[in-house]
């Protein structure tokens, strides 16, 4: 799978993972999970820009950084009891809702995606 050449903003971040197969990110430890940081939002972002040793905040916080920390955080790391899996369009819905609003709503995100 070829990565995109520029994700600058959060559209683009969303854009990107709209476009992702479930076997595409199946295949990346064993799904799209939210709890592992290689096969989180985060992870992929880190991927996509090729950088090591990152945080996964400071990578969210450079496509905006008007955004909370905290909210920029919770993108990457949702506050759940036990691991979960997202998919690609609850991902992107998840990113789209951060960027409106401000605030990261994965609850809403996987009800509208």
């Amino acid at each position: 799978m070829k990565l995109p050449n520029k994700v600058n903003t959060l559209t683009d971040l969303a854009e990107f993972l709209k476009t992702l197969e479930h076997d595409q990110y199946k295949t990346l430890q064993n799904g799209f999970n939210m709890r592992d940081p290689d096969a989180c939002i985060g992870g992929w972002l880190r991927r996509i820009k090729n950088v090591e040793g990152f945080t996964f905040k400071k990578l969210v916080l450079e496509l905006d950084p008007s955004l909370d920390e905290l909210q920029a955080h919770l993108l990457c790391f949702p506050e759940h009891p036990e691991a979960w899996s997202a998919t690609p369009h609850q991902a992107a819905r998840a990113v789209e809702i951060l960027r409106d609003t401000g605030k990261c709503d994965w609850e809403r995100a996987m009800k509208e995606a």
